[in-house]
């Protein structure tokens, strides 16, 4: 009885899916909706209204039309309780920003508000459409709400904020030292995914700096397995570059012997001599011992014997 429930209801939700589907096909019309219509059903009162007029804009856009003339009206609805609302409002600001920059400083307040909205999403949208927004007159701003973000108390909000650096490293290479502060403090997130995005925001800006790594080394080795695999890729990479910085100050390492030139990981040998001569530096040899763990762990990432074999330096 209770499985063929289940079944029902599962049912009943698939076919929910399809007619909502089929009936956000209708907006794609929006083109034969008047513009007054729209604007009005922005104006409204009612949520409904607001987001039926948001999707016929965004289909718009996706047709490939203007709808840059309702960029005033869209604004007005960035403080609009409904998230939904929200979510599209973000969409088009984002969409139209770098184009009507004048226009896209109307919302600015609007933003900056929803920095401490109580809801972690609505904060984490906040930053990212601020951060979307490639305006040089509001970088100071969005610097500020990088450092806040990266402060948060959820992981979700900070995440955004690791993502956000690079994007205004782009925008403005000068202001890259403003920036090492929040990426320092996220480098040393407690959370492992706000690591692996500050470990790619890291590279983008200042992958030469690998002073920034080194107080974090042997945690980012103890928590690759936890990361999904993009951020295992960019981790391993920043450590393969971290490792290669440290081995040149270490001096010349004895080439291995003959039996030690194929490595395999199918099983860990209970003897297996160092890669590396005494004056190596431990950390070093904790990121191989900790990338083998990971190896076993893993199968499918080839990842961790990349590293290794960088490490011989015949």
């Amino acid at each position: 009885m209770e499985l063929t429930t289940h079944a029902t209801s599962m049912a009943m939700m698939a076919a929910q899916r399809v007619t909502s589907a089929l009936s956000d096909a209708q907006y794609f019309e929006s083109r034969m909706v008047p513009e007054e219509e729209i604007l009005q059903q922005l104006d409204s009162s009612y949520n409904k209204e607001k987001l039926v007029a948001m999707k016929r804009i965004l289909a718009l856009i996706s047709l490939g039309r203007d709808a840059s003339k309702y960029f005033p009206s869209v604004v007005k609805n960035v403080m609009a309780p409904s998230l939904d609302v929200k979510k599209l409002v973000y969409l088009y600001l984002v969409h139209y920003a770098e184009e009507k920059p004048d226009l896209a400083l109307m919302s600015i307040n609007a933003f900056q508000k929803d920095l401490d909205n109580p809801s972690q999403l609505i904060r984490a949208l906040a930053l990212r459409v601020l951060s979307s927004i490639r305006v040089k007159i509001v970088l100071q701003i969005v610097i500020l709400a990088i450092n806040q973000s990266a402060r948060d108390s959820s992981s979700y909000v900070r995440n955004t904020a690791a993502h956000a650096i690079p994007k205004v490293f782009s925008l403005d290479p000068e202001s890259q030292e403003e920036l090492l502060a929040p990426l320092e403090l996220l480098l040393g997130d407690h959370v492992a995914s706000v690591m692996g995005s500050a470990v790619a925001a890291w590279q983008a800006i200042v992958p030469h700096r690998t002073d920034l790594l080194h107080p974090h080394f042997r945690r980012m080795c103890r928590v690759l397995v936890d990361l999904d695999q993009w951020s295992q890729v960019v981790v391993m990479d920043a450590l393969l570059g971290y490792s290669r910085n440290e081995m040149q100050q270490i001096g010349p390492v004895r080439k291995p012997r003959v039996d030690e030139q194929l490595i395999v990981f199918d099983s860990e040998p209970e003897d297996t001599a160092p890669l590396s001569n005494a004056s190596a530096k431990p950390e070093l040899l904790i990121q191989v011992e900790e990338e083998r763990k990971e190896q076993q762990q893993q199968t499918s990432n080839a990842s961790s014997s990349r590293l290794e074999l960088n490490l011989r330096i015949e």
